[in-house]
C-alpha cells in the first residue's frame, strides 16, 4: 500500500489518516481551531478548595509541546478526540481546583472534520473560577483525556489525548505529569528501548503532581503509543502501562 506524506507547520502526516475513524485512534489527526467540544453546563462538575489532600492515579496530565503563558480558559486545546464523548479532568499543581467532566461533538459530523484540522477547543473549563484559574500559569494544569466508553470513563482501558498546550507551538515534546509519592520515576517507551526519567517539580506548591516526565516527541510513533510508568521506591517498583496518541513529528 502506497503511503503519502506530507507536512502541516512542522508535523507529518500520512495517508493512513483516513484509517482512524475505522479504529480506536489509528493515526494523529488534529482538529480545526475552530471545532469545539462542549460540556453539559447543569451537569458540569467542579471545586475549589483550600485544604486538599490529593490521592489518585499516578498519572496526572499529559500535554505537547509548553507555554510559558497565564492559563486561559477560553483557549484550552486538545488532540482530537475520535469519538462523539471525551472525559477531560483538569486540575491544578496545588490542587485547589478540579473539575471532572464529559465533553461532546454537537453532531457525528464533527468527528469527522476534526480529523482533517489540528485541534479541538474545550468549552467550558470553568463557570465559576475563570478568575482564580487566570492567575495559573499553563504549567500549573493538568488535562487527563480520553474518550468515554458506554458514558463512562475509565483511563485504564483508554488512550489518553494529550492537551495541547498553545496553538501556535510545534509540539516537539510529550509531558506527563504525575503524582510519584516521593519514589523516583521513569518512563519506558518502544518496548523499553528508551528510558526518560521524570525530574521533579521545584516551584510552589506540588500538591496533585510533583514531577514531570520530558520526552522527544520524535522518539514516538505516530499514532496509538504504549508507554510503561515506572515508580520504584527502593525496594522494588510499580508498573503502569498506559497509552497516548500523538502526531508524526519530523525529527
Amino acid at each position: 500500500m502506497k503511503v503519502r506524506l506530507f507536512r502541516t507547520s512542522g508535523i507529518v502526516w500520512n495517508s493512513a489518516r483516513a484509517l482512524c475513524m475505522l479504529t480506536l485512534l489509528a493515526c494523529p489527526a488534529f482538529a480545526d481551531p475552530m471545532t469545539e467540544i462542549r460540556a453539559n453546563v447543569e451537569r458540569f462538575r467542579e471545586s475549589y478548595d483550600q485544604a486538599v489532600p490529593v490521592s489518585g492515579s499516578a498519572i496526572v496530565g499529559l500535554r505537547l509541546g509548553e507555554s510559558s503563558e497565564s492559563a486561559s480558559v477560553r483557549s484550552m486545546y486538545l488532540v482530537p478526540p475520535p469519538d462523539m464523548d471525551v472525559c477531560v479532568r483538569v486540575i491544578t499543581r496545588d490542587g485547589r481546583f478540579s473539575a471532572s467532566n464529559i465533553y461532546t461533538y454537537a453532531t457525528p459530523e464533527q468527528v469527522r472534520q476534526a480529523a482533517t484540522g489540528d485541534k479541538v477547543r474545550l468549552s467550558p473549563i470553568t463557570l465559576r473560577y475563570a478568575d482564580v484559574l487566570s492567575a495559573y500559569g499553563m504549567d500549573d494544569l493538568a488535562f487527563s483525556s480520553f474518550s468515554a466508553r458506554v458514558g463512562a470513563c475509565m483511563p485504564e482501558i483508554s488512550v489518553y489525548l494529550p492537551q495541547v498546550a498553545s496553538p501556535d507551538m510545534d509540539w516537539k515534546t510529550l509531558t506527563v505529569l504525575i503524582n510519584s509519592g516521593g519514589r523516583y520515576s521513569r518512563i519506558l517507551l518502544r518496548s523499553g528501548k528508551y528510558s526518560v526519567p521524570c525530574r521533579g517539580i521545584t516551584k510552589g506548591a506540588h500538591i496533585a503532581f510533583d514531577q514531570k516526565c520530558v520526552i522527544d516527541a520524535t522518539l514516538l510513533a505516530g499514532g496509538v503509543n504504549a508507554l510503561t510508568l515506572v515508580l520504584d521506591d527502593g525496594f522494588g517498583d510499580e508498573r503502569i502501562d498506559f497509552k497516548v496518541a500523538v502526531p508524526v513529528v519530523r525529527p
